[in-house]
């Protein structure tokens, strides 16, 4: 399952198909499904910070729901990075993490405060560690008991228990 939420159209195969690929306006959709989420927040509130695409459909959209331009980005076959208006930035993914708390710098906490770096990445990491031990707990068709808190599932077998280490 996804972590996130999952948009889909609402339209059905062959108005989508005649959408996309006839009438070649893919970002009439995007624009569509990006405002009805906008909608969910205050008015004076742009919930969007940025946008990654593979088309120039995508930056159309991204722009028309207030993305900053020099926030939106286009993804090359090639796996480049690059700005629509910006023939020489080129950056891969591994060059664009470097960059990632320069480019997109933490939010405010619900409080007012800007998170600590360190605590961040370590809530991030124990975030991470849970979902891990939930996606193996679902393969596994394991309750919740079944996990201890120090990262190992008790699977009864047949004749004996076997621990099996979730984290490295």
């Amino acid at each position: 399952f996804p972590d996130g939420p999952l948009i889909l159209s609402p339209d059905r195969l062959f108005p989508s198909f005649k959408r996309e690929v006839i009438e070649r306006k893919p970002y009439i959709f995007k624009i569509a499904a990006l405002r009805d989420i906008r909608s969910l927040f205050p008015p004076d509130y742009n919930p969007f910070y940025a946008g990654f695409g593979n088309r120039d459909s995508d930056h159309r959209a991204y722009v028309h729901v207030g993305v900053a331009e020099a926030k939106v980005f286009i993804i090359d076959p090639s796996g480049v990075i690059h700005h629509i208006n910006n023939s020489t930035y080129a950056r891969t993914y591994e060059s664009m993490s470097e960059i990632a708390d320069f480019m997109f710098p933490p939010l405010p906490r619900a409080d007012g405060r800007l998170p600590d770096e360190a605590l961040a990445r370590e809530e991030e990491a124990e975030e991470e560690q849970v979902r891990e031990r939930k996606r193996l707990a679902y393969t596994l068709h394991l309750d919740d008991e079944q996990i201890d808190p120090a990262g190992l599932c008790s699977v009864s077998c047949a004749n004996a228990a076997r621990a099996i280490p979730i984290l490295d």
